[in-house]
């Protein structure tokens, strides 16, 4: 069984609680090009998480509560560990620092482990399955993109977007200050970001 001393060994510098990171140059392998998995696991207080990556790369972590309600906690890449283990870094609403240490070393396929650290529930495990091509579509929902950006100022909204893979392809303007824009994901993906006064107000699944 994994313990919190060895995911401790795991995280860069040993520096879990200050997030304090080596950098060294980020893992590539040919074998993980195109591939795309989800990470889950639960935590004591009965939410759930699904950590997906693509191409090696951990994107997000998907928190669902025992009512249904979700949050996202975006990701980036940090460092790669002593052990050659990569290290992802995110926050969960800005308040909660969170860090993900991929088991495989860089490479997830069903069975891989991923380690993940919070200052609030400290260490829990997830385990992986490969999932099929429609992965980011079905899990970035419409309802889990409203869940995450409503209420978020225009700047941060439109960050969250593009690190979620959307390109922004139209923008409506009603009025001073409201406006709507249309974001595409993929060809067969797009919904439309309401803002008003700087702030989503609104995320709306757009008509093909």
């Amino acid at each position: 069984m994994t313990t919190r001393r060895n995911f401790l060994k795991a995280l860069p510098c040993a520096c879990a609680l200050a997030f304090v990171f080596c950098l060294q140059p980020a893992p590539v392998t040919a074998q993980t090009l195109g591939m795309q998995v989800s990470c889950t696991g639960s935590l004591p207080n009965g939410w759930t998480f699904a950590a997906e990556a693509l191409d090696g790369r951990f994107l997000h972590i998907i928190w669902t509560g025992m009512q249904g309600q979700n949050r996202v906690s975006v990701l980036g890449y940090y460092a790669t560990n002593a052990d050659g283990a990569p290290v992802f870094h995110g926050t969960l609403q800005d308040a909660i620092e969170i860090a993900l240490v991929d088991g495989s070393g860089g490479a997830p396929v069903t069975g891989t482990e991923v380690a993940i650290y919070s200052d609030e529930w400290g260490w829990f495990t997830g385990t992986c399955r490969q999932l099929g091509s429609e992965m980011t579509n079905v899990l970035l929902s419409t309802e889990v993109i409203r869940q995450n950006l409503v209420g978020t100022r225009d700047a941060a909204a439109t960050n969250w977007l593009r690190r979620n893979n959307f390109v922004l392809t139209r923008v409506v303007t009603p009025s001073i200050g409201n406006k709507t824009e249309r974001w595409q994901q993929d060809a067969m993906y797009s919904v439309h970001v309401v803002f008003a006064g700087g702030r989503v107000t609104d995320v709306i699944s757009a008509p093909e």
